[in-house]
């Protein structure tokens, strides 16, 4: 029926009311809509900060040569520039397919994420593009809201058109985080594959690309399967993409990706250095600028020569240890049930097996697998653990199993040190137990440290082994280049994972006999001479506050008379050089150590002369730098230059020049020979041995005394001693090298000087030597101050580290000798009596002097106290 005019009337108001509303609907709808963005956007961040991007970076110390070996970081970043392509791919195929045609919101992505995750049930895809990822991390908090994500959206679209999709793309890359403390891909490309990120191959930039949906579920560390199945989505989509062709899928599929075991650099390679270096950055500039601003620290070691030291110090100490016998085995177990307990172990500890990790999952079979790299190769020389399975009696033999199915093998000739140890009184001789047979030392079961010989050329031969222990005892080593005081090697203990006290930098421990160069060295200052004669008789120091007395005497427990003070060097002489310090005076000696470098106090009494003043390692070294350079003293030098994270420098750490500035009291002091308290007088009152009575005199007294003029040169601007000083004290101490009691240290076969120390007891042992061209210290000793053991001397333990290293460590330079400066002379002595030799004197030897101290006749000049002091007190 057709509408009436009534109703047609009625429609045409109803239709005319309904427009009007839905117009105020819609725009009551933009009017709230457009509120709630001005009110959103009010508080958006300023987009400037994306421009203007700084963020928290990795301070990297370096090596003399550039080698990374340390990273500081609140999170570990390398920000990158330049991305490779593939790089950029593969994160692009694996979150945000359309991210170059989109701006900044996937409409059509957000619907196929809503369509999967409907029909999934729950949440298996999500929807934020590259561009959102960017604005929350960088600018929003991470909260679940409906408000965040609107300000998410007009900040997406905002970037969009701030930044090219470029700079957006560098940001997301450069920021994000991939699991493993790493940030960036650069990060994670180190952590992962220890590689920079230019050599990243497609198969491993798909695995570093389908992380950021799970860091840590697919982390090639941890899951393998998981990393491969996820690899192969990443390589799929790259192919559906057109970044990959079908043959690089195929490839990329097909590989073996290696990946690196979880590592901490900063205790792995230097790590007592790294973190001397860690503690001066902290100090200088603050945490924030070390772990947030990307330093860049370059430092003076040679990783070659540290390589070197700390081998040079586990194998002395560990023959230390040796020498005092076996203190058995770590444990005794079955053989199933220690590696039952290690692989416990290992899986606690999230340790990496030498065996790779299969792949077996259905849709991966065939391709190529996810292998964790071993921690660390077996090598000549490491130090392993295993289980005793066999002990061969018959064969002079026992097997060692340190991996399933995997053994070494230890010889009877290897075990001939592995004696039990035995307390015996101190005076008596230790009765030492031959070795006879393996199962002396060795029982099945026992869980006991080896190291390896020699690796076996057949996969299923045992290697070569040697028994070893864990060492108690402890060292140090310390090596500088006197030209410019770079450390190049600093091993502060036997291990860093042990204990991080630095006992190179740290530990003030008795130089002993070490010491003793500085007396000899201001005494050549003040006209003593290689030939001067001192009396090494008994002498009895009485404490006249308590009459305590101290009868010091000589390693040997033997006095010999007149001796020359060449002799007093070469055979390290005690009472001799303490005759020789109440000459030149207390005072004076102080004041050279503390110009040549020595900051720790010194006792001001004749202990001094015997190093009874604790010092640490790199300051007893400063003095021999002195002394073979020529009487210059360079600071030692850990780092070179300090660069920030945009190449400007902020400290740079050069050679000193010696003339730019004139020291004009370098020699304040050294006229002051014999301070009362330094001051002991000789009586007249002989006992039947020979022996002289000294006291200490009392505050205002002082002994009639002939005044000693210095007869080197005046010091250069710069010096700490006398060129002339330096240089017989080098002479000195390179015979003590042929001759003394650093003659192991002969096997160097190049021109080098030092000297042995060893305290009371054996309970420190030294060993200062040096070339031309390197200075190199060595300290051996317990933390608890325990005894050594019988013999261990400064020769004993101290001398072969040295060797060890220096062998090593001056291959590099040329065989020089040290240079004869212009003041010196030689005369032809007789090495006893320090006088003129005659023609007939088949002893005789030249000796060095400073021009004009030489001896004119074939007298001996005996200097005793009567010659500088009055007997009237």
């Amino acid at each position: 029926m057709p509408m009436s005019e009534t109703a047609k009337k009625r429609w045409k108001v109803g239709i005319r009311i309904a427009s009007i509303f839905s117009a105020f609907v819609i725009a009551g709808a933009m009017v709230v809509t457009f509120v709630i963005l001005v009110y959103l956007n009010r508080g958006l961040p300023s987009l400037e900060t994306l421009k203007e991007y700084q963020p928290k970076e990795t301070s990297l110390v370096l090596s003399e040569h550039e080698e990374v070996i340390g990273e500081f970081f609140e999170e570990k970043r390398f920000v990158e520039k330049e991305i490779p392509l593939r790089i950029k791919q593969a994160f692009i195929a694996a979150e945000d397919a359309q991210f170059y045609y989109h701006k900044g919101i996937d409409f059509l992505g957000v619907l196929r994420a809503a369509y999967v995750n409907v029909v999934a049930g729950r949440i298996r895809q999500g929807a934020s593009t590259l561009t959102q990822q960017v604005a929350r991390a960088f600018l929003l908090s991470p909260e679940r809201t409906f408000e965040r994500k609107i300000r998410e959206i007009i900040l997406s679209w905002q970037i969009e058109n701030y930044l090219t999709k470029e700079e957006i793309l560098s940001l997301y890359l450069n920021h994000i985080f991939l699991g493993a403390g790493s940030y960036g891909v650069a990060a994670a490309a180190e952590v992962y594959f220890g590689k920079r990120l230019e050599d990243v191959s497609v198969a491993e930039a798909a695995i570093l690309g389908g992380l950021p949906q799970a860091p840590s579920r697919y982390s090639p560390q941890k899951n393998p399967m998981r990393v491969k199945r996820r690899q192969l989505y990443v390589l799929n989509q790259m192919l559906e993409q057109n970044f990959i062709s079908k043959q690089e899928f195929e490839e990329a599929a097909n590989a073996d990706v290696f990946v690196e075991p979880a590592k901490n650099v900063n205790k792995t390679i230097a790590p007592y250095f790294v973190e001397y270096v860690r503690q001066r950055l902290m100090e200088k500039y603050g945490t924030q600028k070390v772990l947030q601003e990307g330093l860049r620290v370059f430092t003076t070691i040679d990783l070659e020569m540290h390589k070197a030291a700390e081998n040079a110090i586990r194998k002395g100490l560990s023959d230390l240890e040796k020498r005092q016998g076996f203190r058995g085995p770590l444990r005794t177990t079955s053989r199933d049930e220690y590696f039952k307990d290690r692989e416990l172990r290992e899986e606690e500890e999230g340790a990496g097996r030498d065996t790779p990790l299969e792949v077996s999952a259905t849709e991966v079979q065939g391709r190529g697998r996810i292998l964790m790299r071993p921690a660390r190769a077996v090598d000549t020389g490491d130090v392993l653990e295993g289980v005793v399975v066999r002990v061969a009696d018959d064969k002079g033999e026992g097997l060692i199993e340190y991996e399933p199915n995997f053994m070494a093998r230890v010889k009877i000739d290897d075990l001939k040190w592995a004696h039990r140890r035995t307390q015996t009184e101190e005076d008596e001789e230790e009765i030492i137990p031959e070795i006879k047979k393996v199962s002396d030392v060795l029982t099945n079961g026992d869980v006991v440290l080896f190291s390896v010989q020699a690796l076996s050329k057949e996969s299923d031969a045992p290697l070569e082994a040697q028994l070893e222990q864990h060492t108690e005892v402890e060292g140090a080593l310390l090596s500088i280049d006197p030209h410019n005081g770079h450390v190049k090697a600093l091993v502060g203990g036997y291990d860093f994972n042990r204990s991080q006290f630095n006992r190179a930098l740290q530990a003030k421990r008795q130089p002993g006999s070490s010491f003793k160069p500085l007396v000899y060295a201001t005494a050549f200052d003040f006209g003593f001479t290689p030939a001067s004669i001192i009396q090494d008789t008994p002498i009895t120091f009485e404490n006249s506050a308590d009459m305590d007395k101290w009868r010091p005497s000589n390693y040997d427990k033997k006095f010999l008379g007149d001796v020359t003070l060449r002799s007093c060097v070469i055979d390290s002489r005690n009472i001799p050089t303490i005759r020789l310090l109440n000459e030149v005076g207390i005072d004076a000696v102080i004041k050279n150590a503390r110009r040549m470098g020595i900051q720790s106090n010194l006792d001001r009494d004749f202990t001094l002369a015997l190093g009874s003043s604790g010092v640490t390692l790199n300051e007893i070294l400063q003095p021999y730098i002195v002394f073979s350079t020529g009487g210059y003293r360079e600071e030692s030098v850990f780092i070179k230059k300090v660069l920030d994270r945009h190449g400007n420098v902020l400290e740079e750490n050069q050679k000193e020049d010696f003339e730019a500035s004139v020291p004009n009291s370098i020699r304040d002091g050294l006229s002051e020979v014999k301070k009362q308290i330094a001051s002991v007088v000789f009586s007249n009152q002989d006992d039947s041995a020979g022996s002289a009575s000294v006291s200490f005199l009392q505050e205002g007294q002082s002994p009639k005394k002939k005044e000693r003029a210095i007869v080197s040169t005046p010091l250069r601007p710069g010096q700490a001693l006398s060129t002339e000083s330096s240089f017989l004290m080098t002479n000195l101490l390179k015979e003590n090298i042929l001759y003394g009691t650093g003659r192991r240290a002969r096997e160097l076969k190049r021109p080098a000087a030092g000297k042995t120390g060893t305290t009371d007891d054996n309970r420190d042992a030294w060993f200062i030597g040096y070339t031309p061209d390197l200075v190199a210290g060595v300290w051996v000793g317990y933390d608890d101050l325990r005894v050594l053991g019988k013999g261990e001397t400064g020769s004993r333990a101290a001398v072969p580290i040295w060797l060890d290293f220096m062998s090593r460590a001056t291959e590099p330079y040329p065989i020089n000798d040290f240079p004869i400066p212009e003041p010196i002379e030689f005369a032809r002595i007789n090495p006893k009596t320090g006088a003129l030799a005659k023609p007939t004197d088949k002893t005789a030897l030249f000796e060095a002097f400073i021009k004009g101290t030489a001896p004119t006749e074939s007298t001996p000049q005996v200097l005793r106290e009567s010659d500088f002091y009055s007997r009237d007190q």
